[in-house]
């Protein structure tokens, strides 16, 4: 399967692509839906990864699209984000289990 990458931090395109993966760096919303449309429609692409930052701009526009698509759009953290993948972790756990924090 061919993954995509749609990000605005070069230094995750630079991380992706150092891996395989093929990208493009996005510099607004208006251009994200519009590359996203593109990549959703390349038969070659199996599946689209997009950063955060770029999701936040645009994100009701983003889910419609999400929910559109027969392929999978995977959200993920850019490197400048401070995402931290032990919180979320953490709060996925005690969602599911039922822990209130």
């Amino acid at each position: 399967m061919k993954f995509f990458l749609l990000t605005k931090d070069v230094q995750s395109y630079i991380g992706f692509r150092l891996a395989g993966i093929d990208g493009k760096v996005i510099e607004d919303g208006a251009t994200f839906l519009k590359r996203l449309g593109e990549v959703c429609s390349d038969a070659s692409i199996g599946a689209i990864l997009v950063t955060d930052e770029l999701v936040n701009e645009s994100k009701e526009q983003f889910l419609k699209i999400k929910a559109q698509k027969n392929k999978p759009i995977i959200e993920i953290p850019a490197s400048n984000s401070g995402y931290s993948v032990k919180e979320s972790i953490d709060g996925y756990i005690n969602n599911v289990i039922g822990v209130e924090s």
